[in-house]
This record gives C-alpha cells, sequence and structure tokens, in this order.
C-alpha cells in the first residue's frame, strides 16, 4: 500500500471511488465532486489516498477542528473502493491517519457513521467508541410542506 496526501491533482479519482463506494446513494458525478470538492477547501484540511499497486484504493477527508485546550481531527468522509474491501486497507488508512493525528497533537479523531451499518463494526474493532457526551441530531427539511410554502 502507498498513501499520498490528498491534493486537488486527486479529485476526479476520489470522485469515481466515491461514487463506486456508495453507489446505494447513487451519486452523480457532478454532486460528488461538488462535495469532495468542499471538504478539500475547508480550513485545515487534511486528506489521505490510498494506492495498491498504483490502483486507486479509497481516500479519508478530514479537517482539523480548534477546541477550547487542543484540536483534533474530524473525519469527513472515509472509504474504500468495493474491489479493496475486507483487505486491510480501511485500517492501513486509518492507521496513517491516527499516526496524522498523534505527531500533530491532536487529542481525538471523531467521525459520523450510520448506527446501523456494517461499517459501524469496521470503526468499534478499529478502537472508535460511540460518544456518549454528544447527540446527533438531524430535522427532516423536506418532510414539512409548510415550510417550503413559506419560502416561495
Amino acid at each position: 500500500m502507498q498513501f499520498e496526501r490528498l491534493e486537488r491533482q486527486h479529485l476526479e479519482e476520489c470522485t469515481y471511488g466515491y461514487i463506486l463506494a456508495f453507489q446505494e446513494e447513487q451519486w452523480i458525478y457532478e454532486r460528488a465532486n461538488m462535495r469532495l470538492s468542499d471538504f478539500l477547501a475547508a480550513p485545515r484540511f487534511i486528506g489521505y489516498v490510498a494506492y495498491d499497486n498504483d490502483h486507486f484504493v479509497g481516500a479519508a477527508f478530514c479537517h482539523e477542528v480548534v477546541d477550547a485546550l487542543d484540536n483534533k481531527l474530524i473525519i469527513d468522509e472515509f472509504y474504500i473502493v468495493p474491489a479493496f474491501q475486507r483487505l486491510s486497507h480501511g485500517s492501513e488508512l486509518l492507521d496513517v491517519i491516527h499516526r496524522y493525528s498523534a505527531s500533530h497533537h491532536l487529542r481525538t479523531t471523531t467521525l459520523v457513521t450510520e448506527a446501523e451499518d456494517a461499517k459501524l463494526d469496521f470503526y468499534i474493532q478499529s478502537g472508535f467508541t460511540v460518544g456518549e457526551n454528544h447527540a446527533f441530531l438531524r430535522k427532516d427539511i423536506a418532510d414539512n410542506p409548510a415550510l417550503f410554502s413559506e419560502h416561495q
């Protein structure tokens, strides 16, 4: 496995890999590219791409967040393309991220993933814990037609 710092020239292959990794979500190229471009443009962005014999394997899009006493790393997107899943490549890419965090004295690495997903098991086996101090909240605005009619 080879790892490189993720830069703008990696964006096209990252976009195609993202579409493959999340094919059940039915991403189109333009929207996937816009999503990853936004992460890449974030202040204090850090990312990595992974290759196996020059084949694109996956990527991690992260950013540092300033906290009261120290900084932490947020993983915004992390994926391995299906052909390379379950071959330890995800664990190796996470190790690269953890080494970055340790070398930059970042207190924690955090991420959000689906609660009822096999990916959750992968992250727990990789040493992540389900947070007890925070709740991930959401409100489905699209399910409230009254909100949409107010702004038309």
